[in-house]
């Protein structure tokens, strides 16, 4: 099956709450493919030592005020540092000094985004199990992105003990509270049926959900439902296409990805093959790989772009590691549920012979594969594929 939509989890999804938030004033799973969101407003309240509320995007106020004590100020002060916005520094190490004391302070929402840094070793060292302790004490005291964080972190045993259910019922909190990553997530396990019965219906309504709660993630997953007519809907790729259009607009890497496939393979009535090039870009820019090596085919070849063959092998070099390529053949041979837009990338890499040794007869069937789907670099490179 082609174009899904990659967890980000995958490679360590975790999802903070002020960055939604921002990432749409600036922007204009398991199934396999996810984007990678970090924060939406508050509704945390302020510290109990004052009712003063900084305006988040005034730097220099929310400074003094967390100087006063006010720890929804503080905690700003760290969402301001972690993204370099707002005139502060981009600092994570200084972002987490400000999470924790927010934290401290009572303020849950501090203990959620210091448990995301923790989860990705971003400005603090990589520890799984203090982001789960962080992610416990946000839910405790109510804040759902804790819950939907912590519930992942149960649903595949990171820093804790695996426990399905009671990821699952965490997942459920989160997205009943209207946290629409937890909706996401929670359609997410009954697509792949971890720690539930597998419903790919059920799982095409928490998508639904999350998408309507402007979840760029579900978005994404609701495209591919669409773009694919599984999950109990029919066939629509001008639905598939609307939905990765807002996914990516919402800042889902792999959302802007699967709408350049779209573009690239001409599904419907559309193709437009510098439009997909336009995508790719869009998702190489977000660090997602498999976007980074369809723009790579679309350079080498000068398909809706010029050609650029040193730029078109930086970008092969960068996203053809080994582990990316176990990456890419373990959802291309996925006897479930597999990936054409996988077995494209990992037959470039077998072709290439980057991050694997070179085979051009066995990047063949991979390649044939991610043609069909319509990736026209694999398709220009399969009859010398021998």
């Amino acid at each position: 099956m082609p174009m899904q939509p990659r967890d980000s989890v995958v490679r360590g999804f975790v999802v903070s709450a002020l960055a939604l938030t921002m990432a749409l004033a600036l922007s204009s799973c398991c199934c396999r493919k996810l984007l990678s969101l970090k924060k939406s407003s508050s509704s945390s309240p302020t510290s109990s030592s004052s009712s003063k509320e900084c305006q988040p995007t005034d730097f220099t106020q929310c400074s003094t005020y967390c100087s006063d004590g006010v720890m929804q100020a503080c905690y700003r002060v760290g969402v301001a540092h972690d993204y370099g916005k707002y005139g502060a520094a981009h600092d994570q190490s200084l972002a987490a000094t400000y999470y924790q004391r927010a934290c401290d302070g009572g303020y849950p929402l501090g203990c959620n985004d210091l448990g995301v840094l923790y989860s990705k070793g971003a400005g603090v060292e990589k520890d799984l199990a203090r982001a789960a302790v962080l992610y416990t004490k946000a839910c405790d005291a109510g804040e759902q992105w804790g819950c939907a964080n912590l519930g992942r972190h149960y649903l595949y045993g990171w820093g804790v003990a695996k426990n399905e259910s009671k990821g699952i019922s965490l997942l459920n909190q989160a997205c009943m509270s209207n946290n629409y990553f937890g909706c996401g997530a929670l359609g997410s396990a009954y697509a792949t049926g971890r720690g539930v019965a597998k419903d790919e219906v059920q799982a095409t309504t928490y998508f639904r959900k999350g998408c309507d709660g402007k979840d760029g993630n579900s978005c994404n997953h609701l495209g591919w439902h669409y773009a694919t007519g599984e999950g109990g809907l029919a066939r629509d790729d001008t639905q598939g296409i609307t939905l990765f259009k807002k996914s990516c607009d919402l800042g889902n890497a792999m959302g802007c990805v699967n709408e350049g496939e779209m573009w690239d393979g001409g599904r419907g009535q559309y193709k437009d093959r510098s439009k997909a090039v336009e995508h790719y870009t869009l998702g190489c820019n977000q660090n997602e790989m498999l976007g980074c090596n369809l723009l790579a085919g679309m350079l080498e070849y000068g398909e809706g772009t010029v050609k650029d063959a040193a730029r078109a092998d930086q970008l092969y070099r960068k996203s053809c590691t080994a582990s990316l390529v176990e990456r890419y053949k373990t959802g291309c041979l996925d006897s479930d549920d597999p990936a054409d837009d996988d077995c494209a990338a990992y037959g470039a890499c077998l072709y290439k012979g980057y991050g694997v040794t070179a085979n051009r007869a066995a990047a063949a069937d991979p390649l044939r594969k991610g043609c069909k789907w319509g990736i026209s670099a694999a398709c220009t490179r399969l009859p010398s594929a021998r």
